[in-house]
C-alpha cells in the first residue's frame, strides 16, 4: 500500500479495492500471540484476531493517504484485472510476485474477523487503523538510524521512505567441514 501511494500518481485498483475488512496493528497482533503463551491450547479451537475498525481496502488506501500526507487519486476499474494488479505491484513494489499474487486473490472477498473470544481471553486497547499507520511510519524513521541494527552510512543514503523492504529473492551458503552425521546426529 504504502509503495503504491507514495509512488503513484494514480491508483487505479479493481473492483476488489471495496471488500472489507478488520485490519489490525501489528503491535496488537503481537501482544495476542505472545499472551497466547501463557494460555496452552486444552482443546482445539479458532481465535480471530481483529482490529478496532472495520474499513474497505479503498478506505484503508484514503485513511494511509491523509496519514502521510500524500494525496493521490483513487479509480477503481470495473473490469477484473488480477493479472495487471499482479504485474503492477511486481513493477511499482518490492513485493515478489508469488506474494504478490495471493495477496491479490485473497482481497477478493470480504473478510471480517469475529474477535470477541479473543479480547474476552485477552483483553487489550486495539489501535486504530490511523493510529496505526501513523505509528508505524514514525517508527521506521526512527529504526533507519538505529544503533540496534548499526549506523551503516551507504545504506542510510540508499533508504528511502517510500519504498517497503522486501528482498524477491534472498538466500544464503553456509558451508561446513562436518559430516552427515555430525551435521544430523546420530543416524
Amino acid at each position: 500500500m504504502r509503495d503504491m501511494v507514495y509512488n503513484l500518481p494514480v491508483l487505479t485498483p479493481p473492483r476488489w479495492v471495496r471488500s472489507r475488512t478488520t485490519p489490525i496493528a501489528l503491535e496488537n497482533l503481537l501482544h495476542y500471540l505472545v499472551a497466547l503463551l501463557d494460555h496452552p491450547a486444552e482443546q482445539h479451537r479458532v481465535l480471530e484476531a481483529a482490529g478496532p475498525e472495520v474499513l474497505s481496502y479503498q478506505a484503508q488506501f484514503e485513511h494511509f493517504m491523509r496519514v502521510s500526507g500524500r494525496r493521490r487519486w483513487l479509480i477503481p476499474i470495473p473490469f477484473p484485472t488480477r493479472w495487471i494488479s499482479v504485474w503492477f505491484l511486481n513493477v511499482i513494489t518490492s513485493v515478489p510476485p508469488t506474494t504478490a499474487k495471493a495477496l491479490i486473490q485473497g482481497l477478493k472477498h470480504d473478510l471480517l474477523a469475529d474477535d470477541r473470544e479473543l479480547l474476552a481471553l485477552i483483553p487489550q486497547e486495539l489501535i486504530p487503523f490511523d493510529d496505526a499507520v501513523r505509528n508505524t511510519l514514525k517508527e521506521e524513521e526512527k529504526l533507519v538510524n538505529s544503533s540496534d541494527w548499526g549506523y551503516d552510512a551507504q545504506a542510510f543514503a540508499r533508504w528511502r521512505p517510500e519504498y517497503g523492504y522486501y528482498p524477491k529473492q534472498a538466500g544464503c551458503t553456509v558451508k561446513t567441514t562436518a559430516s552427515p552425521r555430525q551435521r544430523c546426529g546420530k543416524l
